[in-house]
């Protein structure tokens, strides 16, 4: 009996996560998420309380990877230990890993999310990169004898560093082409930025 509930919230979650994809939150409906996945929408309340709790068990896992992802990539004495190009490969591993298991979760939280609890979600990625970038970058910056002019600076290159990461997750369907040129990505922004600034 539990296999087979949970094979039918499975088949919920895909219909939802369908539905969600292509109407976003606030014009999907819980009737049209039902009728996808065949059954009454009374019996998908049995599963989720709300439209709501639906979309946050379809985008949670995902926004979650985000984030211990970030964190990861945040502690950047690795990258001295290990060298650069390690930390380029651990990075694009980690995007490839990412797209590959929540892409579609992904569009979702950027274009999709509003009216939830994660209508912020790409606000506040970027606030957690900005401040790894102040308190990481910024401060070997700083230890090197440059000064940084004004710490709003982070915020511009945390922003145009994760558009151009969600262009390149859009972009590519080859991950090992996504690999590569994420490589040269954080490279590009990331490899002596610290030498940069003068």
């Amino acid at each position: 009996m539990q296999v087979l509930k949970d094979e039918l919230k499975k088949k919920l979650l895909e219909a939802a996560l369908d539905e969600f994809k292509k109407k976003g939150f606030q014009k999907s409906s819980m009737r049209s998420i039902a009728k996808k996945s065949g059954m009454t929408v009374g019996n998908l309340y049995r599963y989720f309380r709300n439209k709501e709790d639906l979309f946050d068990a379809v985008v949670r896992p995902s926004f979650n990877k985000i984030l211990e992802i970030i964190n990861e990539l945040s502690d950047l004495s690795d990258m001295r230990k290990n060298g650069f190009g390690n930390f380029m490969e651990y990075t694009a591993n980690c995007i490839v890993e990412y797209q590959r298991k929540f892409k579609q979760q992904y569009v979702i939280l950027l274009y999709g999310s509003k009216g939830t609890k994660y209508e912020q979600a790409k606000q506040n990625i970027i606030l957690l990169i900005e401040d790894c970038i102040k308190e990481r970058l910024f401060k070997d910056v700083e230890a090197n004898g440059s000064v940084i002019k004004d710490y709003f600076l982070a915020n511009a290159i945390a922003t145009a560093f994760f558009e151009g990461l969600a262009k390149i997750i859009s972009h590519y369907k080859d991950e090992c082409m996504i690999k590569s040129v994420i490589s040269q990505y954080v490279a590009f922004y990331f490899k002596h930025a610290d030498k940069r600034f003068a």
